[in-house]
């Protein structure tokens, strides 16, 4: 490993989505790298040399996700050149061109229908989108535990989701979350566990950003990343005002039938 690289996971996986590789054919002494590592972080700058090395040490997978610095692009490993014949001997599967955990069927015009997403353009949306993965759930569902801990924020595409508790034997539903909202920002911000069981209400389609792919986003893309960030800031003061005047009512009802 060159001196002064960031020390590496043991095996490298896939990363960022619908992204056109413009590698060129042919590196220079001085090229740079990144590698998207299946821990959702990135590892680098590295050099050409030391990335071989990973390849030859399959801890690099033909569909491992790789910035090339001079491109200013990602792509999958397999399609830059200089890599090609150190794959020769990898019995990892390629796989599709484009990571399953991809964002790749939402679309930009998709995430309009959220506020904190207003100020970004279709491009930023875009960018957005790679550090996203999506995930579907059916109806009944549980696909969040309570007590899990809290990986990242939800926004709800299309469908239904509901906040639950189990008390006993009873199902107590605490909140219906249409698509347009999202949940689980302060969980996220906190790392802390869980409140509630999600669970689907028929089919529901979601976008994932997880805590690693924010806190990289925010290094990477500050111009799309602040927005969100203050974005999610005015949901959840809105979320505590409402609490807060539901709690006064309950508390007023309570006192008047004393």
């Amino acid at each position: 490993m060159a001196s002064g690289t960031v020390p590496v996971a043991d095996s490298f996986s896939l990363a960022p989505t619908r992204l056109v590789c413009q590698a060129p054919r042919r590196m220079e002494s001085t090229e740079s790298f990144k590698v998207w590592a299946c821990d959702n972080m990135v590892y680098g700058p590295i050099d050409l040399d030391t990335l071989k090395s990973w390849v030859q040490d399959e801890r690099v997978l033909p569909s491992t996700w790789i910035h090339v610095q001079s491109a200013d692009d990602w792509c999958p490993a397999k399609r830059i050149a200089a890599l090609e014949p150190h794959f020769a001997h990898s019995q990892a599967p390629e796989g599709s061109s484009e990571p399953p955990s991809a964002a790749h069927d939402a679309r930009p015009d998709e995430l309009r229908s959220f506020p904190l997403f207003s100020s970004l353009s279709n491009d930023q949306l875009e960018q957005f989108l790679r550090f996203c993965q999506v995930v579907r759930c059916s109806d009944q569902e549980v696909f969040i535990r309570r007590g899990d801990p809290a990986d990242g924020v939800y926004f709800v595409l299309e469908g239904t989701v509901r906040a639950r508790l189990m008390i006993g034997m009873d199902d107590k539903t605490l909140a219906e979350i249409p698509s347009g909202e999202s949940f689980g920002e302060m969980a996220m911000f906190t790392q802390s566990a869980r409140s509630a069981d999600i669970v689907g209400q028929g089919q529901a389609r979601l976008l994932r950003l997880s805590a690693e792919a924010f806190h990289l986003m925010t290094r990477e893309l500050p111009a799309i990343a602040c927005p969100i960030l203050v974005g999610m800031a005015k949901a959840l003061s809105s979320r505590i005002a409402e609490d807060n005047v539901r709690l006064r009512r309950d508390v007023a009802s309570s006192f008047l039938w004393r």
